[in-house]
């Protein structure tokens, strides 16, 4: 065995040196030698990197990597270096969770762990952004309110510090928070701050969050536009958006992006351009290996297909959206929404007590979520079955 683990090192060593060029792809083969030499620490380090390299490709991969860091922490003495790896497993942890599903108590018992570590450490910046993703992961399990007191809180631990790109991570999800929460002009307001102050790189803060935090608010300021019915200033925007993320091979934030234009061709009419962009949105999804975006492409595909009157269409793809969704570990957010347009397509095949049943369920789920653009859009779905029927004059 002793023999063994010097060989492990001698061959990590000797892969080192002789491909310097190649150790972020190899990351994960040297972890393994690591393990096998019995320095887990060194084991922990490499699996961090491996992690970092697949991070843009690669989610469930990435999990793995970092469940390995993990692991391997648990065999490593206590001391400064094995606290930053741990806090930082925590909330990479849970980045990653929200994307590809978590139960509610291993989420819970993460953030428990990281926010020990973080503060005996008095380390505020990894405080802010434990607290940051946490409140993500809440509210995709609780509710928009709770996201937002979350982003708030960790958006005033950032700006106890001087690090610019903790600011702009910050800002950035207490954007997308204030939005879910259908606070758009303070939403707006923020959004603005943030635009007004371009990093001289892009990809500022993209190692905390996996896209670009600048990219990702301009995206939520062209749909915020459209929102307000400036469809064509919106339209730019999002181009603008969709453009940069092609440019630095943003995945998330190009995905996104295509979310918004099929809101964008919804509102105009254009079916065959919602349609378009649904796809694409799919593509993330697929390329991403993520069910959050996944239930995003379905409901994009439902609303597609409602704008082309192709209600039949619509159904598999809502039912897919929602069974995600109920799942209740990724793309819950999903929820209101697919039961909205669902309603939307039952009443589109003259069904209208299954259309009566999705509209109610669809407000409930938007009230106990307090998704309040989630609300309105499930408050007019519900009308229009109530006037389709004849149940109000």
């Amino acid at each position: 065995l002793e023999q063994r683990a010097r060989v492990h090192a001698e061959v990590a060593r000797a892969f080192a040196e002789l491909y310097p060029d190649r150790l972020n792809e190899r990351a994960a083969l040297l972890a393994q030698h690591w393990e096998g030499a019995g320095q887990p620490l060194e084991a922990a380090r490499w699996s961090r990197r491996a992690a970092e390299w697949v991070r843009g490709s690669n989610l469930a991969e990435a999990l793995y990597h970092w469940r390995n860091v993990r692991a391997r922490l648990a065999e490593v003495p206590e001391g400064a270096e094995r606290s930053a790896l741990a806090v930082d497993a925590c909330i990479q942890l849970l980045e990653l969770g929200w994307r590809l599903g978590m139960p509610e108590d291993e989420a819970a018992a993460l953030f428990a762990e990281g926010e020990v570590l973080a503060m005996r450490s008095g380390d505020v910046r990894s405080l802010a952004m434990l607290v940051n993703v946490y409140g993500t992961v809440r509210g995709h399990f609780g509710s928009a309110e709770e996201f937002l007191a979350s982003s708030v809180k960790a958006t005033r631990l950032a700006e106890q510090t001087d690090d610019v790109e903790l600011q702009l991570v910050a800002r950035t999800r207490l954007t997308i928070a204030l939005v879910a929460e259908g606070n758009l002009r303070e939403a707006t307001a923020v959004s603005e701050e943030v635009l007004a102050r371009p990093p001289t790189d892009l990809k500022l803060g993209a190692s905390i969050l996996g896209y670009s935090p600048y990219l990702r608010v301009l995206k939520e300021r062209g749909s915020l536009l459209i929102e307000v019915g400036r469809l064509d200033e919106g339209a730019r925007v999002l181009e603008q958006a969709a453009r940069l993320a092609r440019e630095q091979g943003d995945l998330e934030v190009l995905g996104w992006t295509h979310g918004g234009y099929v809101t964008l061709a919804r509102i105009r009419g254009d079916a065959e351009t919602a349609l378009m962009h649904a796809r694409e949105v799919m593509w993330v999804a697929e390329k991403l290996g993520s069910p959050f975006f996944r239930a995003g492409a379905c409901l994009s595909f439902g609303q597609a297909h409602i704008v082309g009157g192709q209600w039949a269409e619509a159904l598999p793809a809502l039912e897919r959206a929602l069974a995600i969704a109920r799942a209740g570990q990724a793309g819950v957010w999903t929820e209101p929404l697919a039961l909205a347009w669902l309603a939307g397509a039952h009443l589109g095949l003259g069904d209208a007590a299954r259309a009566q049943t999705a509209a109610d369920a669809a407000l409930a789920a938007a009230e106990r979520r307090r998704t309040r653009p989630a609300e309105c859009i499930a408050h007019i779905g519900r009308a229009r079955v109530l006037l389709r029927t004849g149940a109000v004059g």
